[in-house]
């Protein structure tokens, strides 16, 4: 039997997986993400990229760099969901980017290690 080659799935996992963020593109955003919106947006609003706050309290539960970058999707699209949720998906296309490139500088298989990372099921989840 010939072995597999995954590089014949990467277009197609790349176009279902497009298809899925786009389709939630439009969705309301659930608790959380609406909450780190607001983080990003206060950032966004008083210009202080070190203190994070949400309706004025401090904020210390989570790293900031979501943060941050949503505060610069704010700067560059303007305040809306749709900045938020598309500086997200670009963040985790860098990150599956990021793998497999640093897989290939050891000259191993980093197709099949950027596929495990394209799909994990967090990925899909918190893109949403």
């Amino acid at each position: 039997m010939k072995d597999f080659d995954f590089k014949l799935i990467i277009p197609l996992a790349i176009i279902a997986y497009a298809l899925v963020l786009i389709s939630g593109l439009f969705t309301p955003m659930i608790v959380n993400a609406a909450k780190y919106a607001q983080v990003s947006r206060e950032i966004f609003e008083s210009g202080d990229w070190i203190n994070l706050s949400i309706a004025g309290d401090a904020y210390d539960q989570k790293p900031p760099l979501l943060f941050w970058i949503g505060a610069i999707a704010y700067k560059l699209f303007g305040v809306s969901q749709f900045s938020y949720k598309i500086a997200v998906i670009i963040v985790s296309f860098a990150g599956i980017f990021g793998t497999y490139r640093r897989i290939a500088v050891f000259k191993k298989n980093g197709t099949t290690c950027s596929n495990l990372s394209f799909n994990q099921p967090w990925l899909f989840a918190f893109s949403q």
